[in-house]
């Protein structure tokens, strides 16, 4: 921001300079302008669910695109992986036994809650790191995408890879899908996060393969429950409320909890919410459930069309800002050569030139939505 600014005059006399006129003729007041400018931070959750096995591996190299992109250019960032992984437990407090914990909330009917022992967020990177150990952690990743996919040959049998010698340690092996357990933690997260980093803007970005499981995260009657657990329970609106700040939302007959919790989210923080929902099924088939499941009517064949162009496709009214399917195998990073022949000429190598670079950019799509997110 300071280094667009701009200096100009005011057309009214500086008194300070009048005494010079003499010597100088510039004896005008002038002023500063500072172009509107603001500072940016980016927060991303990442499913680590076992479902998303055969998806970390794209989905770690894209993640390390998009971290590498805020390191360059001075973004605070942070990366969590969602889990519901009880080893997580004994890493932390070093027991496997989790009957001792105690919850430090309050507990009245009604009201939203989290069962601590069933949502952690591993933080995998952040600007925080050194170069040091940013560099350890992002090797540690590609590792763990290395193990986790289905394609590496060494890593094919899974029920042999205990026996291999680059093991997945227990704490980090995928388990359930905790996503409105996430949101609700991340809620509070983004306000630190903003306060701490004196930001204007926080983008948060939430990467998963499905929906959360089954959301316990009302207590009620003693226990944790889910709202749709119930017979008949999507016929009526879930209303969720902030005692804090009184902001209240509410969750339309058949909508999934996880899009009031969003809309909760934007209205206590103000942060650009950004979802990716990563598919290894055809993209006709993926649009067809998405759009059926938010109540959407989308042209199915102008939709697949638009996507086999652009490698996504955007679905609104999730709760999200922006909502995007993508395929897993279009997320894989690949560093494609220039094919050009001794005979080329000019143009020839021109348009081979603009190819491949057109291949880059639809491989790097996490970061081509920051981008325009954030321009």
């Amino acid at each position: 921001q300071f280094m667009r600014a701009s200096v100009s005059k005011t057309g009214e006399l500086d008194t300070n300079k009048v005494w010079s006129y003499k010597l100088k003729e510039d004896l005008f007041k002038r002023v500063t302008k500072l172009p509107n400018g603001k500072n940016h931070g980016m927060v991303m959750y990442v499913d680590w669910s076992g479902s998303m096995s055969a998806n970390i591996s794209n989905t770690i190299e894209q993640t390390l695109i998009l971290s590498d992109f805020c390191k360059k250019v001075s973004i605070p960032f942070e990366v969590f992986a969602f889990s519901d992984n009880s080893y997580l437990s004994g890493l932390k407090y070093g027991v496997s036994d989790l009957s001792y914990r105690k919850d430090k909330f309050s507990k009245r009917n009604k009201d939203l809650a989290i069962d601590g022992r069933n949502v952690y967020l591993i933080n995998l990177l952040s600007n925080r790191m050194s170069k040091a150990e940013y560099r350890n952690a992002q090797h540690r990743l590609l590792q763990l995408g290395a193990a986790f996919d289905p394609s590496d040959d060494d890593y094919e049998n899974r029920y042999v890879r205990s026996l291999r010698t680059h093991t997945v340690p227990t704490y980090l092996t995928l388990h359930g899908t905790p996503l409105d357990e996430s949101i609700i933690l991340a809620t509070y997260f983004i306000e630190q996060f903003k306060a701490v980093n004196k930001l204007d803007v926080a983008n948060t970005i939430f990467l998963t393969d499905g929906d959360g499981a089954e959301t316990r995260c009302i207590w009620e009657n003693g226990h944790y429950r889910a709202l749709s657990n119930e017979a008949g329970s999507k016929m009526y609106n879930a209303v969720l409320k902030d005692p804090a700040t009184g902001i209240v939302v509410t969750c339309k007959p058949n909508e999934p909890m996880t899009v009031g919790l969003l809309k909760m989210m934007k209205a206590k923080t103000n942060t650009n919410l950004v979802g990716y929902f990563i598919s290894t099924r055809p993209m006709k088939t993926t649009i067809n459930y998405m759009a059926n499941l938010y109540g959407q009517h989308v042209d199915l064949e102008g939709a697949t069309r638009f996507s086999r162009k652009n490698k996504y496709f955007g679905l609104d009214n999730t709760g999200y800002d922006k909502y995007f399917l993508v395929l897993s195998k279009d997320l894989e990073v690949q560093e494609s050569k220039i094919d050009v022949k001794d005979d080329f000429n000019k143009r020839e190598l021109l348009k081979a030139f603009v190819s491949n670079q057109k291949n880059k950019v639809l491989n790097r799509i996490l970061l081509n939505k920051f981008i325009e997110q954030i321009a």
